[in-house]
């Protein structure tokens, strides 16, 4: 049986809005899908990322969520500030570089999450975490000063454990 390709209709920014806003409340695979694509198309045409930004946060704090942003990744040239949890556009890019009717024949869900999430977290991640703590945490979630203390306290035992 041949597969036709039958492209999703592309939103308005309007619409847009509403969509994601809806799934928020409704999180249905075929409405996300609709933003996402969507998110992708308006980056494309606009440079304008916020959307896809947009759609990740209101995205449940799972697997599916670090889905959705390597499906939007593998075929979009995208950025991601860890930090921040916010998409970016790389700054040398070309038409070339938009998979977007790949994305919208593969939906997110259908989409490999393998490297989407860390195959297992090293020493070498643990200092960095400490380090952003112990250096006041992100602009987003500012360490206090007990957790610094602690930071700087767990830093120590890392250091001891390497030794021995």
């Amino acid at each position: 049986m041949e597969h036709t390709y039958k492209p999703t209709k592309i939103l308005s920014k309007s619409e847009l809005s509403h969509k994601i806003a809806a799934i928020k409340r409704s999180k249905i695979d075929e409405m996300i899908h609709q933003a996402a694509i969507s998110s992708l198309h308006h980056a494309k045409d606009s440079g304008d990322i916020t959307f896809m930004t947009k759609l990740f946060e209101v995205m449940p704090k799972s697997s599916r969520r670090m889905g959705l942003k390597k499906w939007a990744m593998d075929n979009a040239p995208l950025t991601f500030d860890a930090d921040k949890q916010t998409f970016g556009l790389k700054k040398k890019r070309s038409d070339g570089d938009w998979n977007l009717r790949e994305a919208d024949e593969k939906p997110f869900w259908k989409h490999s999450v393998e490297g989407a999430l860390p195959q297992e977290v090293k020493v070498e991640d643990v200092e960095k975490y400490l380090d952003r703590l112990i250096n006041g945490g992100t602009e987003k979630k500012p360490a206090t000063a007990e957790v610094i203390e602690l930071a700087r306290y767990l830093k120590e035992k890392v250091k001891e454990t390497k030794v021995a």
